[in-house]
C-alpha cells in the first residue's frame, strides 16, 4: 500500500506492473541478514529500480527545479520594484564615480633657460600654469558626475545668498559633491513658478530636451524651513519628475569678516527632519561648503 500511494504521480503513464513492485516481488526481494542474498531472485530484484528512479525524479529534481524558477521569478520581481534612482543610491555612486585625488604639475622650463623669479616672462608662466591647473581640476571634477549620470545638474540660488557667496563658489563646492553644474539660476523667495518670471526660467529648463537629473537649491541653515519654501520644493517635485534628485544645500550664517560659518548641527537636523516628512526619497540635505 505505502509504494502504491507513492508511485501514484507516475503510475498512470507507466506499462502496468512496472510503476512500482508488486507484494510477491517483495517478499521475494524480502532480504534476511543470516540467509545471505543467494536464494533471492534477480526479477524481484530489478522490479526496485524504475520505483526508485522515478521517486528521485518527482520527488527530489521536480520539485528543486520548480523552487529554483520561483525563485528566479520572485527575485526578478523585487529587483524590479527597487528605485536606485533614490537619494541614497544615488551618493554611492557618486562616491565610486567622482574622482578623489586630483593632481596638477606646472610646466617644465625648456633647456637652455633660466628661471626668472621676477620676471615678466616668468609671472606670464605661472598664471599660464594656474590656469591650467584650474581647468584641469574643474574639468575633472566634473568627469565623476558626468560619466555616473551623463546629465547635467540645474542649480537653484535666492537672490540674497548670492551677496555673500559667490556663484563661482556655489558651481565649485557643487563639483566637490560630484555635480556636473550646467546653469545657475537666481529665484526670488518665495517664488511662483506659474507666474514669476524665474519660474518661467526653471520651466523653460526642466522642458527641454536635455533636462537636468539633478536639482540643488541653496539654502540658508540657520533660517527654518517654512511653508512656502516646502510648497516651492514639492512644485519643484511635481515639474521635475519622480526620478529628479533634488538636493537642498544648505549654508551656514556670513560672519563680518567674509567668511561663512559651518552649518550647525542643529539647524542641519531640522532641515532634515522637515523634508523627511516630505516622503520623497528622491530628495536629500546636505551640507554645500563643508569644512
Amino acid at each position: 500500500a505505502i509504494v502504491k500511494v507513492m508511485a501514484a504521480p507516475w503510475s498512470w503513464f507507466m506499462p502496468a506492473g512496472t510503476a512500482c513492485p508488486n507484494v510477491a516481488q517483495i517478499e521475494g526481494s524480502r532480504m534476511v541478514l543470516k540467509e545471505g542474498i543467494y536464494h533471492l531472485s534477480s526479477s524481484d530484484l530489478v522490479s526496485w529500480w524504475p520505483f526508485l528512479c522515478m521517486c528521485l525524479l518527482f520527488y527530489g529534481l521536480i520539485p528543486r527545479l520548480v523552487l529554483f524558477a520561483w525563485g528566479r521569478f520572485m527575485l526578478g520581481r523585487a529587483l524590479s520594484g527597487l528605485r536606485f534612482h533614490a537619494a541614497s543610491f544615488r551618493d554611492i555612486e557618486r562616491r565610486m564615480m567622482h574622482p578623489s585625488v586630483i593632481s596638477a604639475g606646472e610646466p617644465l622650463q625648456p633647456e637652455g633657460r633660466g628661471y626668472k623669479e621676477e620676471g615678466a616672462e616668468s609671472r606670464a608662466e605661472t598664471a599660464s600654469a594656474a590656469e591650467f591647473s584650474g581647468v584641469s581640476q574643474g574639468r575633472h571634477a566634473g568627469s565623476g558626475a558626468g560619466m555616473a549620470h551623463g546629465k547635467q545638474t540645474l542649480i537653484l540660488v535666492p537672490d540674497e545668498l548670492l551677496e555673500y557667496v559667490p556663484e563661482e563658489t556655489i558651481s565649485s563646492a557643487c563639483r566637490h559633491l560630484g555635480l556636473h553644474p550646467s546653469r545657475v539660476l537666481t529665484i526670488e523667495e518665495p517664488c511662483d513658478l506659474r507666474l514669476d518670471p524665474c519660474g518661467q526660467e526653471i520651466r523653460a529648463h526642466l522642458d527641454a530636451h536635455e533636462r537636468p537629473d539633478t536639482i540643488v537649491l541653496v539654502q540658508e541653515a540657520w533660517q527654518p524651513p517654512i511653508q512656502e519654501t516646502l510648497s516651492f520644493v514639492r512644485d519643484i517635485r511635481a515639474m521635475a519628475g519622480p526620478e529628479c534628485l533634488i538636493i537642498l544645500a544648505l549654508v551656514g550664517q556670513p560672519v563680518p569678516d567674509g567668511s561663512i560659518m559651518p552649518v550647525k548641527e542643529q539647524d542641519f537636523t531640522i532641515w532634515q527632519q522637515k523634508i523627511t516628512t516630505l516622503g520623497d526619497p528622491t530628495m536629500q540635505v546636505t551640507e554645500l561648503l563643508k569644512s
